[in-house]
């Protein structure tokens, strides 16, 4: 039988009535309920609740009574079984009439407890392993996480190294800022441009694609530096 919420507090409800009668019996009310969560089938004689396997036997021996007067209530019997006039009378029985065997129900009262305790545990095992897998599911992305930020730091301060020691090196090349300067912003967008479409040619060949990537960023760097020198003077 799966477990589900509802019936995990119906099942705390009957437990707690249980606990509240102390050394008393629980009443046919209290049956009826626990047979309902189990979803056993059950029949209400005078000797108490019975398997409902029993009630052919009641039925082959009527003699003539109704069968209102010998079963007294069913719960979760097979619908064949079950006519209109039967459902009808077990819904309008309100269970303050019919006595049972105190030794009986005592006796059923400790087994249905210790059953009850049984499926309770197991409900709240499940549980706890299932807040223990979310717990470890919680701290492998928190673990994963930590590392793409580690990675992270570590690219973004290689490519900043990258990005100096080739602003470094352009600028030994082509004469530093005082050649810089003598550019216009259409001369540094087509310089640009040309580094850019020649990463493109090479989609396929990673390293040599970054290298030009790497050196339209340096030439995006030097137009900045020219512009903010000019834009200062």
């Amino acid at each position: 039988m799966s477990t589900t919420t509802e019936d995990l507090r119906k099942a705390l409800d009957l437990l707690q009535r249980v606990e509240d009668a102390s050394s008393q019996a629980p009443d046919p009310e209290w049956y009826r309920d626990y047979f309902l969560l189990t979803k056993r089938h059950m029949i209400l004689t005078e000797d108490g609740w019975e398997n409902g396997e029993n009630k052919q036997a009641y039925l082959d021996n009527l003699e003539g009574d109704d069968v209102s007067d010998v079963i007294f209530a069913e719960v979760n019997a097979p619908t064949a079984d079950v006519t209109p006039e039967q459902h009808s009378h077990a819904e309008a029985l309100t269970f303050t009439d019919q006595p049972l065997s105190r030794d009986a129900t005592i006796r059923r009262q400790h087994a249905l407890v210790c059953k009850l305790r049984g499926q309770l545990e197991q409900a709240n095992q499940s549980l706890d392993t299932a807040n223990a897998a979310l717990n470890l599911y919680g701290n492998q992305i928190q673990a994963r996480d930590a590392v793409i930020v580690e990675l992270n730091g570590i690219i973004e301060r290689s490519l900043g190294k990258e990005l100096s020691a080739l602003r470094l090196a352009q600028d030994l090349a082509h004469g530093g800022p005082e050649h810089d300067d003598t550019h216009t912003p259409v001369e540094w967008r087509v310089f640009i441009q040309i580094y850019n479409n020649q990463g493109e040619q090479y989609a396929t060949e990673p390293e040599i694609r970054e290298s030009k990537l790497l050196a339209v960023a340096g030439l995006a760097v030097a137009a900045i530096q020219s512009s903010r020198r000019k834009r200062d003077a």
